[in-house]
């Protein structure tokens, strides 16, 4: 697609989504734009836990990952997602994304991926993606990680002395 490093077919500007809210121009979350979040439906008592956004929806890796046709079965991975993606879709499930981002960029990278294909218009994965959106709109977030220290150090800025003249 691309000779640029760092790019990949997830950035490919002509993709499209089965998602129709994913392709609209005004769109925040296009297919080429899958940010992780941490959410739970607002005014419920559910575990906060990982998900993508995507359009106006947010996949929701929890029911993903706990789904039937999802499950791995010794080393073997769902027929769409490599070893690599089904482990950080696993990771990215829980409360807080700090699991997924403990496996570095190449898991990262492999769960981008096997979602952008799930996504993406024509896929077979469209039916079990579907079953485990829910709505941006009835969401409620939380941070997507969690801090071994409350203590946060910021940089100090000072102001450089002003030339004379």
């Amino acid at each position: 697609m691309t000779d640029r490093p760092g790019l990949n077919e997830t950035h490919d500007a002509g993709a499209r989504s089965w998602l129709e809210s994913a392709n609209r121009i005004d769109c925040d979350f296009p297919i080429q734009n899958l940010p992780f979040a941490v959410f739970r439906r607002g005014g419920t008592a559910e575990e906060f836990r990982g998900g993508i956004a995507i359009g106006d929806q947010i996949v929701d890796l929890g029911a993903l990952a706990a789904r039937e046709d999802f499950q791995v079965r010794g080393s073997a991975a769902p027929d769409d997602f490599d070893a690599r993606a089904a482990a950080g879709i696993r990771a990215g499930a829980r409360a807080s994304l700090n699991s997924l981002m403990q496996m570095g960029p190449a898991a990262w990278s492999a769960v981008r991926r096997a979602l952008f294909g799930a996504l993406r218009a024509g896929s077979a994965m469209q039916g079990a993606i579907e079953a485990c959106l829910v709505a941006q709109r009835d969401a409620q977030y939380s941070l997507p990680a969690k801090s071994a220290t409350t203590r946060i150090s910021m940089p100090r800025f000072t102001t450089p002395p002003r030339s004379g003249g």
